[in-house]
């Protein structure tokens, strides 16, 4: 377990992205993804006097269709691509149309300084 006193930074991160779906489109042989973003909420930390750093993740979930055509304007591919890290903060400063279900969902997230960090743990589920 991590001594969160030896932390200098600890925030919630969010992964988001379009997920691959494991299979090649026929027409352009790219791999296919899908429509919706899924969001994969992690701890983020940095250990301090270092610049060692590492994330935690925990289980994520995809958005409706409706939820990602919201969102997804106010991070542009061409400026974020398919597939970004975002401060949880940061994220919630950006949205400017954030649909209440998935600003519930993240208001879910466990208050950070309840949960055990253990770097070596598995997935953790919320």
């Amino acid at each position: 377990m991590l001594d969160k006193s030896t932390l200098e930074i600890l925030e919630y991160d969010l992964n988001v992205f379009y997920r691959d779906l494991g299979t090649l489109s026929e027409i352009t042989g790219d791999y296919d993804y899908a429509e919706v973003y899924t969001i994969q909420p992690s701890i983020y930390y940095v250990v301090k006097g270092t610049n060692a750093s590492s994330r935690i993740y925990l289980t994520s979930w995809d958005l409706t269709l409706e939820e990602t055509r919201m969102i997804a304007p106010d991070f542009p591919e061409d400026d974020y691509g398919d597939d970004f890290f975002i401060g949880l903060e940061y994220f919630l400063d950006q949205c400017k149309t954030l649909p209440k279900t998935v600003k519930d969902m993240l208001d879910t997230l466990p208050k950070l300084e309840t949960i055990e960090l253990d770097p070596d743990g598995p997935e953790l589920s919320w």
